[in-house]
């Protein structure tokens, strides 16, 4: 029943756009509840594909990918747990090793037929992107399709992530699960503009300022630090001071709490 309850608050709350809360007594019921739910996780996803709430036209409509994600945060936020297993987001285990990188390239491909690439000295595919990386060096990229990079001038697959490690020119670089997970994030909002256009999604993915593509990075960030403290809050202000350069030179600069707020749906009405 306290399974139930949650799912139908939940549901209202996420169609209605309204903020709810429980009284301890009930909070401590629904912990242990969505914990239990969450063990189950695969079938819940499955009996929420067959969801359907009601739309502005009075008809029935499922939920979309971005309400279910929403659904499944809030349980991991009753359950108190960290959601890090099968899905966009991992655990936080700082520098990776190349095997632990496998297995989530591994599954990104398998779950949405993204590719994760480790440029790196073995790799032989992308020598001369490594090679032009030593020299300008960054963390990583997101390629939502088979593309020439701003920074290289080398053409590159996709979708895509691209995530470096070894030495450059100004210094060594490892691949971390902050690096790997901003690059996912940006994946992940790739997902949502396709999901809700389907036949125009790249030229609408590209109609996005990159401030947009950033500020949704840093509020998703800024959201599972705030209910779970996964990620480190200095990798997230490095973020925000470099947000802050690139986006916000002669403006007011942005604090963490601002992204809070932030609504992907604000931009995606207007496209």
């Amino acid at each position: 029943m306290v399974v139930l309850f949650l799912l139908i608050v939940c549901v209202r709350a996420l169609v209605l756009k309204i903020k709810y809360s429980f009284p301890d007594a009930i909070q401590k019921g629904l912990k242990k509840e969505a914990g239990d739910v969450l063990k189950h996780e695969d079938d819940f996803i499955k009996h929420l594909d067959e969801v359907e709430v009601d739309a502005p036209n009075g008809k029935k409509r499922k939920l979309t990918l971005e309400e279910k994600d929403k659904l499944l945060d809030d349980l991991y936020k009753a359950s108190e747990k960290t959601r890090n297993s099968g899905k966009i987001t991992i655990k936080n285990d700082g520098v990776i090793t190349v095997s632990k990188f496998n297995k989530i390239a591994q599954r990104i491909k398998k779950e949405y037929g993204v590719e994760m690439f480790l440029i790196d000295r073995n790799n032989e595919k992308f020598s001369n992107l490594f090679k032009a990386w030593q020299n300008k060096p960054l963390e990583g990229f997101w390629a939502d399709q088979p593309l020439r990079t701003k920074n290289y001038g080398i053409d590159v697959d996709g979708p895509a992530l691209y995530l470096f490690k070894g030495t450059s020119t100004q210094g060594i670089y490892e691949v971390t699960s902050y690096t790997v997970q901003h690059e996912l994030y940006h994946m992940e909002m790739w997902l949502k503009v396709k999901e809700r256009f389907p036949n125009d999604f790249i030229r609408k993915f590209h109609q996005l300022p990159d401030e947009v593509h950033e500020a949704y990075v840093l509020s998703e960030f800024v959201k599972a630090r705030k209910y779970t403290k996964t990620w480190d809050e200095a990798d997230i202000l490095n973020d925000l001071d470099a947000f802050n350069l690139n986006f916000r030179f002669g403006k007011s600069k942005k604090a963490l709490k601002d992204f809070e707020s932030f609504d992907l749906e604000t931009y995606l009405k207007d496209l």
